[in-house]
């Protein structure tokens, strides 16, 4: 806290007052993502994936101790057409600040308009649900009444697939159907995995396919890790698996089922330090 501290009396940040809504941009990638950032009620967000609870437990006891959520969690919404044109509104004028981080372009727009703030309110009144995009662990560990999220509908993320790194001596014959590959394998389609062994790679086809993939590894193996990287370890398999579609994931959350922790790679990933809010202990 006192390293923030210093840093806003240099001017590296800038605390806003009063308390506004704002709109975020990021370009990469040829693409444009955009939400609103916001504080919104701790209540009522559907989830789709378990937590860690050691996990739960450092977060917790670091807000606790600062008051510091250092970067908002993802919420997503199905798309609503009076949000849009209000965000697009908003994004006409030149943005009250750019940042560059490599080849990301963020814009950030402060929205102090009265109308317009309650024009957004009133818009969000027609949004149905909210769902946890990015920041399950988060929302777990908040201490606080509202929580600091960049909310942003489903036409604007993306969804990458999220591998597992498998350390085990069971025999995979008995769980999968597998042919042999000449290049990295990379999945399309629920049941259908990449496995990357002894630096050989192969196609696989479960025999026993669950509703979600991650579902199918956990009840085959006891313990998982987590990478979007496309290599494996010393020891371990590599298994690589499609990414959710988006309605996937909503129709989850919906159920009311909770998948193995990671089981989606949701972009964007803000910037930690990007977007900061600080609640007064």
């Amino acid at each position: 806290m006192a390293q923030l501290d210093m840093m806003l009396a240099d001017g590296d940040y800038v605390k806003d007052e009063p308390a506004s809504l704002y709109v975020y941009q990021v370009e990469a990638d040829g693409q444009t993502q955009t939400g609103i950032w916001a504080q919104v009620a701790n209540l009522g967000i559907k989830v789709h994936e378990q937590v860690l609870p050691e996990k739960v437990h450092r977060i917790n006891i670091r807000r606790i101790r600062t008051g510091l959520e250092a970067k908002p969690v993802l919420l997503i919404y199905r798309p609503e057409d009076g949000v849009k044109k209000l965000v697009a509104i908003i994004t006409s004028a030149p943005p009250d600040n750019i940042y560059h981080d490599g080849q990301k372009i963020h814009r950030v727009w402060r929205v102090q308009d009265e109308k317009l703030v309650s024009a957004l309110i009133t818009a969000f009144a027609n949004v149905d649900s909210v769902y946890m995009a990015d920041g399950h662990h988060r929302l777990a560990a908040n201490p606080f009444e509202t929580l600091s999220a960049l909310l942003m509908d489903t036409d604007d993320i993306r969804v990458k697939p999220y591998h597992r790194l498998i350390k085990t001596n069971k025999n995979l014959d008995e769980y999968f159907e597998a042919l042999k590959a000449d290049e990295p394998v990379l999945p399309t389609r629920k049941g259908y995995f990449g496995l990357l062994k002894d630096e050989r790679w192969y196609h696989l086809i479960a025999r026993n396919s669950k509703d979600y993939d991650t579902e199918t590894l956990a009840t085959i193996f006891d313990y998982i890790e987590y990478t979007p990287e496309l290599k494996g370890e010393p020891g371990k398999l590599l298994f690589t698996l499609a990414p959710l579609h988006i309605s996937e994931v909503l129709k989850a959350a919906d159920a009311g089922i909770i998948l193995p922790p990671k089981s989606t790679w949701i972009e964007p990933k803000i910037p930690y330090g990007l977007l900061m809010n600080r609640h007064d202990l």
